[in-house]
């Protein structure tokens, strides 16, 4: 690309950085310079590799070169190779846009062929458990009533260290006007979101608040066993206190009980809780409400969200079944990666 003169140069440069500052990353190469053969005396030698992603804060950036490998140079290339090895999995209905497939880089700390495996399990476990993963609607009252109790809610002051902190309370929902895997749908939604639109849920993790206060018998009743296993697979940290014996090893030792809120602070500043737990964050319903808007405006990304599976029909080799998944003894069958 071109540009005839020196102040068509300097525009153009401030209007590519525009571009960058705004979530447009890329590789900019100028070069500038005078040669009286041409009609003019200042041109821009500009080549560029537009992918659509977030700009990340200074603290972020620096998190993820020392913790999770990143490179931005080696984004554009990574990406492409996740895109052309979709391609030739034909039974991968996938997003394929930059922000949805950074995500599972950084979450695999830029490993490309984890990043597969990743992806595979991703779609292949949202086509296994359509109860958790169908007909969600940010805008369904039942969602809305859920969520406004803080069944499951993303903290907005992240920990120190850069982790998102999610408050959990299985305890608010009445047993006798939802079931558990409303619950668990309505909360993996949420889940869905923060994996896309929260760098820090991202890059650093999250840490999972607990709270079980009024969760009872009943509430304990409409957990199965295989509903259990499910969820176990899915989100390894929810319901923790009864699903703890199910877990892998490395999950159960990051789990941590308390019995009063000063004990919490030791692992959770205080300054990052809400008000009801003694912090600064503002009231769950505060909380809440702000992120309600956000969620409510998400309506056609979750219509979208409802195409992207995977076709068993087209899978390479034998297909996939749930019982494949989630056998008798729970285990979870290893999926081939080319």
């Amino acid at each position: 690309m071109f540009v005839s003169n020196s102040a068509d140069c300097n525009y153009f440069i401030n209007l590519l950085v525009k571009l960058l500052n705004r979530g447009y990353w890329g590789i900019i190469t100028r070069k500038c310079f005078d040669d009286s053969s041409v009609l003019c005396s200042g041109y821009a030698v500009i080549t560029m590799s537009l992918i659509e992603i977030r700009p990340l804060p200074q603290f972020l950036l620096e998190k993820a070169a020392k913790e999770i490998n990143e490179v931005p140079k080696r984004i554009p290339d990574d990406l492409r190779v996740l895109r052309d090895w979709l391609k030739k999995e034909p039974h991968l209905i996938s997003r394929t846009d930059d922000q949805f497939l950074v995500c599972f880089l950084r979450g695999c700390k830029h490993s490309l062929e984890r990043s597969k495996e990743k992806l595979e399990s991703y779609y292949t476990l949202r086509t296994a458990v359509p109860e958790f993963f169908t007909k969600r609607d940010p805008t369904d009252p039942e969602f809305i009533d859920l969520i406004s109790k803080g069944l499951v809610c993303p903290l907005p002051i992240p920990h120190p260290k850069g982790s998102r902190i999610i408050l959990c309370k299985p305890g608010v929902y009445d047993v006798n006007r939802h079931g558990f895997i409303t619950c668990m749908k309505y909360s993996l939604m949420l889940i869905d979101r923060n994996f896309v639109e929260d760098d820090y849920f991202n890059i650093c993790g999250y840490n999972i608040f607990l709270d079980m206060k009024g969760f009872t018998g009943k509430h304990i009743a409409q957990v199965t066993v295989p509903i259990l296993k499910k969820v176990a697979e899915l989100f390894k940290d929810a319901l923790v206190a009864l699903a703890k014996t199910f877990l892998p090893a490395k999950i159960a030792n990051q789990i941590y009980f308390h019995s009063d809120i000063k004990s919490v602070y030791k692992f959770l500043p205080q300054s990052c809780l809400p008000a009801e737990y003694g912090g600064d964050a503002g009231t769950v319903a505060e909380i809440t409400s702000n992120y309600m808007e956000m969620y409510l405006s998400d309506e056609k990304w979750f219509i979208q969200d409802a195409k992207y599976r995977t076709d068993e029909s087209k899978r390479r080799g034998a297909p996939v079944t749930p019982s494949d998944l989630f056998g008798i003894d729970g285990s979870f069958r290893k999926l081939e990666i080319d």
